[in-house]
C-alpha cells in the first residue's frame, strides 16, 4: 500500500494555508519542452550561452533588491515559446522560435489573466496527481491562458495554483471548485477560501489580507513579539497571532516542516 499524499494528510489535519506562500517580486516563467527532472530550472538541457543570459537577465531584478523566482513552464509542443515577466500588476511576454530569440525579442504587455497550475509530479507525486485535473479543467475554461508550471512550492496545499497579474497563489483548487474560483479570479478579487497569499508580501501580511479581507495598499508590518504582528494597511490595522505548527513537508518525507498558523487576534 501506497504512503498517504502528503497534501491529503495536511487537508485531513485542518493545517492553515494563509501565509504559506514563497515570497516573490518577480516571476519569470521560461517555456521549457524538454524533460522535467526534480530540479528542472538548474537542472535541464538548455546550452551554456542562454543560460547566462537567463540568469544575467534575472539579476537585473536582483541588482535592485527584488526577489526573483524562475520557472520553467510549459503548455504545447510546438509554435513560439514564450518568456513572461511577471511583477505586480504587470505581466510582460517575449516570444521567440527558440532560445537565442529571446535575447533580441521585444516585450508585449499582457492585459489577460494567467494561470499557472504546478504539475511537477517529477518533485512531488501530488502535483501531478492533483495538479493535473485541475491544469486540464482549467484548459477547458480558459485555453491559452492556462500552463503547467514547475515547482511552487507547498506540495502540501497541491493542487496549487498562481494567478497573475498579482501573483496570488492558491491551494487546494479542484476542478469541482472552478465555477467559483473563477467568478472571483477573473474579476481581479481574490479567491479567499483558497488564498495562500500574495506573493510579493511577507507571511504575516500575506495571512492578514486573507484572514481579514482587507485589500487596501500596504503600509508596513511589525512584529510585535515572536507571535503577534501588526499589520498596517491604507484603511484598517490587522492584529495577527501566530502559533507554531509542525506537518509533512511532502510525499515520502519523515521529516516535518515547522511552519506558522496565522489568526486574527480578538
Amino acid at each position: 500500500m501506497n504512503d498517504p499524499y502528503c497534501s491529503q494528510v495536511c487537508r485531513e489535519a485542518g493545517e492553515a494555508q494563509a501565509g504559506t506562500a514563497d515570497t516573490v517580486d518577480v516571476w519569470l516563467m521560461l517555456e521549457y519542452r524538454g524533460t522535467w527532472g526534480p530540479q528542472v530550472v538548474t537542472d535541464n538541457a538548455l546550452d551554456a550561452a542562454f543560460r547566462a543570459w537567463f540568469e544575467g537577465y534575472a539579476e537585473t531584478f536582483r541588482a535592485q533588491g527584488k526577489r526573483v523566482r524562475p520557472q520553467f513552464i510549459k503548455q504545447q509542443t510546438s509554435g513560439e515559446l514564450r518568456l513572461f515577466t511577471m511583477e505586480g500588476e504587470r505581466i510582460l511576454q517575449r516570444a521567440a522560435l527558440d532560445y537565442d530569440g529571446f535575447t533580441r525579442a521585444a516585450d508585449t504587455q499582457i492585459a489577460d489573466h494567467l494561470y499557472f497550475v504546478c504539475t511537477h509530479g517529477q518533485r512531488d507525486r501530488c502535483c501531478s496527481e492533483f495538479g493535473m485535473p485541475v491544469y486540464r479543467a482549467l484548459r477547458e475554461r480558459l485555453g491559452d491562458r492556462v500552463f503547467q508550471t514547475s515547482h511552487l512550492g507547498g506540495h502540501r496545499y497541491a493542487p496549487n495554483v498562481l494567478v497573475a497579474p498579482n501573483a496570488v497563489m492558491y491551494g487546494r483548487v479542484s476542478p469541482d471548485d472552478l465555477d467559483g474560483f473563477l467568478a472571483r479570479t477573473e474579476s481581479g478579487l481574490m479567491a479567499l477560501e483558497f488564498a495562500r497569499g500574495r506573493t510579493c508580501y511577507e507571511p504575516a501580511v500575506q495571512a492578514a489580507e486573507i484572514l481579514a479581507a482587507e485589500h487596501s495598499s500596504l503600509i508596513e508590518s511589525r512584529a510585535e513579539s515572536e507571535s503577534r504582528w501588526a499589520v498596517v494597511f491604507e484603511q484598517r490595522t490587522v492584529q495577527l497571532v501566530g502559533q507554531p505548527t509542525l506537518g509533512v513537508a511532502s510525499c515520502g518525507d519523515v521529516k516535518q516542516k515547522a511552519g506558522i498558523a496565522f489568526s486574527l487576534a480578538s
